[in-house]
């Protein structure tokens, strides 16, 4: 039954439908049922080595909905942080081609060394006893291929997926021409990774040379679309509540009447501090997931809007909650996080640093906001 609810839906021409607000499947049981199923999950674990994830099973009682104050777009703590940060931008970015060709060239001539396409063979014997499935390896061995392949149009290729010139990538191969034979080898792998390799060092340049403006919108239709469309980002939605859900009890100190969606321990653990430092946190609201920043990596959305009391007046903060573990230093060790993370958040350093009286900072704990 629920394989046959599994499968995609299909319109009156027969075609698939992709629509995720469609392809909803409900399983309506009672108590047995999830005996039942729970049974069948332990024999695939047990049996198979299957685990399934209990985090993308939704039980329909844990259904919550995020609610907001009636009266929040009002607060004067929240329009006075919002009406910092809430201005819409654009970017430029300036690298210099030479210095790219560079740093590509480099990370090129330290590659691992591609090889031909191979397969691995392996033969197993299956043993069914009491204990349940086992399996014995009697025979493993990798096999080469030897299949020569046609050499593809390989500035095009790497043209298509990184977007630089053809005399620059030409100058990149020409820098590197010792690993032509992997080329030959391998042309798919080595476009790969020649691609990958351009891209993350294209982004790391874009980032270092990006300069943000704020768009002017003399129009007053195009200000009051904006608006509305602003006025969109606070409406109520429904969520699935999970072990990282916040209750709030103080509603006076942020936008929300009920629980605050967040994906992780982190958050749930900067929420709480927000809530409870009666004199350090003035105010505090998850932002919107439409606030976003451009970035050359795509769009960023940081976590927070803080207003901290200050000694003679409120400060405000945009914070991303990261936790990055046990270390020498304090607070957040921002080398340790995912290129593709320092990269977005070196650009939103640039982008709020824009914005009036509005500090960006990268913490673990509201108190490192101080």
């Amino acid at each position: 039954e629920i394989g046959r609810g599994l499968r995609l839906a299909v319109n009156q021409q027969g075609e698939r439908i992709h629509d995720e607000k469609i392809n909803v499947l409900t399983v309506i049981a009672n108590d047995s049922y999830k005996e039942f199923a729970d049974s069948l999950q332990q024999e695939y674990q047990d049996d198979c080595g299957i685990i399934f994830n209990s985090r993308y099973i939704k039980n329909d009682k844990d259904k919550k909905t995020v609610t907001y104050r009636n009266d929040f777009r009002t607060d004067p703590r929240f329009l006075a942080i919002w009406e910092r940060i809430r201005h819409d931008t654009t970017y430029r970015t300036d690298y210099d081609s030479d210095r790219l060709i560079a740093k590509v060239s480099e990370q090129i001539n330290k590659m691992p060394k591609i090889t031909a396409p191979s397969l691995i063979i392996t033969k197993a014997n299956i043993e069914h006893s009491k204990a349940g499935i086992s399996t014995v390896v009697t025979y493993d061995k990798k096999v080469a291929i030897g299949q020569t392949y046609p050499m593809p149009d390989v500035l095009k290729l790497i043209q298509d997926k990184t977007g630089l010139t053809r005399k620059t990538i030409s100058q990149i191969l020409v820098n590197s021409h010792y690993r032509f034979d992997e080329l030959q080898a391998n042309p798919q792998k080595f476009i790969d990774v020649i691609c990958e390799i351009i891209n993350e060092e294209l982004q790391a340049l874009m980032v270092d040379g990006i300069h943000y403006y704020p768009i002017v919108q003399n129009d007053k239709a195009q200000k009051e679309q904006y608006a509305q469309e602003l006025a969109t980002w606070f409406d109520s939605y429904e969520i699935f509540a999970n072990e990282f859900t916040f209750m709030v009890n103080n509603y006076d100190k942020t936008i929300y009447t009920g629980c605050v969606d967040l994906d992780s321990a982190t958050e749930k653990t900067f929420a709480t501090d927000c809530e409870n430092f009666d004199e350090q946190v003035a105010f505090y609201f998850k932002l919107p997931k439409k606030f976003k920043i451009p970035t050359p990596l795509g769009t960023y959305n940081p976590d927070w809007a803080v207003v901290v009391n200050g000694k003679n007046e409120q400060v405000y903060f945009v914070a991303e909650t990261k936790n990055t573990g046990q270390s020498v230093q304090d607070g957040v060790n921002e080398r340790q996080l995912r290129q593709s993370e320092q990269l977005k958040i070196q650009c939103a350093k640039r982008y709020f640093a824009l914005q009036n009286d509005v500090r960006y900072q990268v913490v673990e704990c509201a108190s490192e906001l101080v």
